[in-house]
């Protein structure tokens, strides 16, 4: 006890910190936390859904696309737009909000545009109903060009 009286305050900090026990407590805190993390990025990788559905390869060839992928899976429905809910999220004047779908139906893959003022054109051709898609067709919504790839 006449050791610790002898110690002024600003001086227990310091020899804490010294203290080997305080620093074997410390980095057993830092890995737990280290756990911790690396234990939610491996939880986060497995609750992502499974892809189903057809891949589909887009290439732009011209304009921007905000979607961080390029491969798209088809089960049913791929919406296309400017908004953040769209599943190909293309950014440029002329591209509404929801601006076209994407859909597979009877083993073919067909484009529409959504409700929207906006056009689509399917190799310079202006689409108005369900267009079917061959692999390679070049596609134009607003300023951006693309072409989707896929197996037939």
């Amino acid at each position: 006890m006449e050791f610790l009286s002898s110690i002024s305050v600003n001086e227990l900090p310091e020899l804490i910190k010294n203290d080997v026990r305080y620093q074997i407590a410390v980095g057993v805190l830092i890995a737990i936390i280290l756990l911790i993390i690396v234990l939610i990025a491996v939880l986060a990788r497995k609750s992502k859904k499974p892809r189903v559905g057809v891949p589909l390869k887009m290439t732009v060839l011209k304009g921007v696309c905000r979607t961080k992928t390029d491969v798209f899976y088809l089960d049913e429905r791929l919406s296309i737009g400017c908004g953040k809910k769209c599943d190909i999220r293309l950014e440029g004047d002329g591209i509404d909000e929801l601006h076209a779908y994407i859909v597979r139906k009877d083993g073919r893959i067909l484009v529409q545009e959504a409700e929207s003022a906006g056009r689509i054109y399917v190799e310079g051709m202006r689409i108005q109903n369900w267009n079917p898609l061959r692999s390679g067709n070049v596609i134009s919504i607003g300023n951006v060009d693309f072409h989707l790839t896929f197996e037939e």
